[in-house]
């Protein structure tokens, strides 16, 4: 009676380990989907960067005048970095196992990797309003056309009201998701 007694107290003990492995492989899963929501959209971003930079770099000898060229260079780096900076932060997050460590460790290393990202975000905004003038003077000697500042003026007119509606559901989007993994996270001390 002894022995069956101890067998099914150890059985019973397997399976608690087993369902706390198996929980916390499913909050890791959670994470990841939600870390996923985040980061595909900037992987696209960063692709169409990348893209852009490849782009001015195969026409940088239609520059004549060191001001197109240093504006033109300004944004080669902000097309180059931004991406980069922000993707590294996505792997900040990404390489968090919450399944591996206590909940006190997870927690100190979700915020550290939070707000890496959401700095790097503020810059990549800040950075996108210098962007969209620095590459003006690139685009209309490519196009073979002078600067003007009425047309530029007339352009920006319709371009910021767009972009500032872009980055507001952007930013809504990115804080639900952000939310959405610190609950995950907060959900483990539980």
């Amino acid at each position: 009676m002894q022995t069956l007694w101890s067998t099914m107290s150890d059985q019973i003990e397997q399976k608690q380990v087993l369902s706390k492995t198996e929980i916390m492989e499913m909050v890791q899963e959670r994470y990841q989907q939600k870390l996923n929501q985040i980061a595909y959209p900037e992987i696209a971003g960063s692709l169409i960067c990348f893209g852009m930079a490849i782009f001015i770099f195969m026409n940088l000898d239609k520059l004549n005048d060191a001001l197109s060229l240093f504006s033109t260079l300004l944004s080669l780096i902000i097309l180059i970095a931004l991406p980069i900076a922000s993707l590294l932060a996505i792997k900040r997050l990404r390489v968090m196992d919450v399944s591996q460590h206590s909940y006190q460790q997870t927690l100190l290393t979700y915020t550290k990797a939070k707000q890496h990202l959401c700095q790097v975000q503020k810059y990549g905004l800040y950075l996108s309003f210098l962007l969209m003038f620095s590459i003006l003077p690139f685009f209309t000697k490519v196009m073979g056309k002078e600067l003007e500042v009425t047309s530029v003026l007339k352009g920006l007119f319709f371009v910021v009201p767009f972009l500032i509606v872009f980055i507001f559901v952007v930013a809504r989007y990115y804080g639900k998701s952000i939310r959405a993994m610190e609950t995950i996270i907060q959900d483990l001390k539980e």
